[in-house]
């Protein structure tokens, strides 16, 4: 009850709050949009994880909002403070509540948003220049109806190392008109342009996306499309553009794939070239010209599934050929995810590549048997291969590896995204979930690591569910679970290319902070594979150890 009545409090202050920005009364639209903030945050205490991410989702709109009226008053500083304190907020708690390594300071973050000499201080820390998006709704979304709406304008905040902040604004409404797109609807296209969905490290796997057939289907039946698959279950789930579907969930061994619709080969250098006006080229002056220091971008939303490395210039060239890039889902994480030198004494390196057997349904992986052995000579580790990569075993070394790598299948579940999950071998016989061969997110969340690198080097493990939390998956997992930084894909990734990237990443690792020995092996790997299909899919999330 008092949940329920919080809420239309905070509502009604909403909805106060942009009648008063209609009127141009923009004071009295700000008092009442941060008390409308301060109601709604005074419910979390005492929530779950997942009902938190649920209520920040109702908060969206309530942030943006506020942002827009401290932007007309041209408070620019007070509207990135109000874009922190609106992103991750659950997020930040999981990881401070599970941290062992975090000191007074870090500590004496949490539970507020950091303050914009606290952000300045985390820039300063990270050394590293700091860019943050967010996305601002068109009017029919001011009023609280629906959680998400189309955007009109993008604002970004560029902040140096140096603590200097500056601001940009795109108007998004002449795409709109001129493509007939959205910004979301932007990125997914220029995503499926590019073929990112077609070769995978298992030909064999079926993917949301996928077209597929059942079998006895009459040939000219349109293909079912692919929206989501469950591999515990080994069932997928479809829809089809003709029928409605009483039971759309179907076994996966009653379906076959057909071709994709995108493109097995990649076209011309271009794909990235609008994405790159619309979230480069406003700040291009404000980043920094040395290519080996870092930028952290803060995405919000889709922008989540953008390959900031793969933005093409007007010249063609890629953004990672000028920048050092990593990503962070809030500023503030940054600093939670930053470690200090030393935590305990951790074991040597746990690299595991190729489980055998392999789940049921799932094809082997002979370049991340390659993989792996590659990247172990290169440390002068044992790696777990074959037989030997047991979900037993690699579970009994999680907690005390300083380095993970897990180089087999991935996979994420939108739905359920705390069901996204790495493949193991499966005990012989499995007595329970612990057993089954699939690593999830929710068993990663369960555990305590010392990790200051984990690298799941698999299809899709940087995607999950897109909350206002932020990206609900595999990297949040890992990040909350106590690992300093995680490097994941944002689709299904090819084999071979995927394990000539990661090798190389650690040749380079022996002289670079991974940041930089992430850039140096993508410029490596695109000088024999030129799409970025190949090399651009992995992105580094986290803080740089301080």
């Amino acid at each position: 009850m008092a949940l329920a009545l919080g809420l239309a409090v905070a509502i009604a202050l909403n909805n106060l709050g942009h009648a008063l920005y209609q009127a141009g009364q923009l004071a009295a639209a700000e008092a009442r949009l941060y008390e409308a903030i301060e109601t709604l945050e005074s419910l979390r205490p005492g929530l779950t994880d997942t009902h938190q991410i649920s209520l920040f989702d109702t908060q969206v709109l309530t942030y943006n909002l506020l942002q827009q009226v401290l932007v007309a008053q041209g408070k620019i500083e007070a509207a990135l403070e109000v874009a922190e304190r609106g992103r991750a907020r659950a997020f930040v708690e999981l990881i401070a509540d599970r941290a062992e390594h975090l000191t007074p300071d870090d500590l004496g973050l949490v539970g507020r948003a950091p303050s914009i000499e606290q952000i300045r201080q985390i820039a300063r820390q990270q050394q590293a220049t700091l860019v943050e998006y967010t996305l601002i709704p068109d009017d029919s979304f001011k009023f609280q109806g629906k959680q998400r709406g189309s955007a009109e304008s993008l604002y970004i905040w560029v902040v140096q190392p140096t603590g200097e902040i500056d601001f940009r604004q795109v108007d998004l409404r002449p795409m709109r008109q001129q493509q007939r797109l959205t910004l979301a609807e932007l990125v997914q296209t220029t995503r499926d342009r590019s073929g990112i969905r077609g070769e995978t490290r298992s030909w064999a796997a079926i993917r949301p996306g996928d077209r597929v057939r059942r079998e006895g289907d009459p040939p000219d039946w349109a293909p079912y499309t692919v929206t989501a698959v469950d591999p515990q279950a080994e069932t997928v789930t479809v829809s089809h553009p003709d029928v409605f579907l009483p039971n759309p969930v179907l076994p996966l061994s009653q379906i076959h794939k057909v071709n994709s619709g995108f493109a097995s080969a990649f076209q011309p250098r271009h794909q990235w070239r609008d994405l790159h006006q619309i979230l480069i080229a406003p700040v291009a002056d404000l980043l920094p010209s040395d290519p080996h220091a870092r930028v952290v971008f803060i995405p919000q939303e889709q922008l989540f599934l953008v390959p900031f490395p793969a933005l093409q210039a007007d010249d063609n060239s890629y953004l990672i050929e000028h920048h050092t890039v990593l990503s962070a889902p809030a500023i503030q994480v940054l600093a939670l995810t930053a470690q200090p030198g030393e935590r305990g004494s951790p074991h040597r390196p746990l690299i595991v590549g190729n489980p055998s057997p392999m789940p049921p349904g799932l094809a082997p992986l002979p370049n991340a048997t390659a993989e792996a052995s590659g990247i172990a000579e290169i440390l002068t580790a044992s790696p777990l291969i074959g037989e030997a990569a047991t979900e037993a075993a690699i579970k009994a070394q999680l907690p005390t590896a300083r380095l993970i790598h897990l180089a087999t299948h991935g996979f994420f579940n939108e739905s359920n995204p705390l069901q996204g999950a790495i493949a193991l071998a499966p005990a012989a016989q499995p007595t329970n979930s612990q057993q089954d061969g699939f690593l999830t997110a929710e068993e990663v969340l369960a555990t305590s690591l010392q990790a200051e690198l984990v690298v799941l080097s698999a299809c899709d493990t940087g995607r999950g569910q897109i909350t206002g939390d932020g990206v609900v998956g595999l990297s949040r997992s890992f990040l909350a679970a106590g690992a300093n930084s995680v490097l994941v894909s944002l689709w299904q990734v090819p084999d071979d290319a995927t394990a000539e990237l990661m090798i190389e990443f650690y040749r380079q690792r022996q002289r670079h902070d991974d940041a930089q020995a992430l850039r140096q092996a993508m410029l490596t790997t695109m000088q024999t594979y030129a799409n970025p299909q190949a090399w651009a899919a992995f992105t580094l999330i986290g803080g740089v150890a301080r």
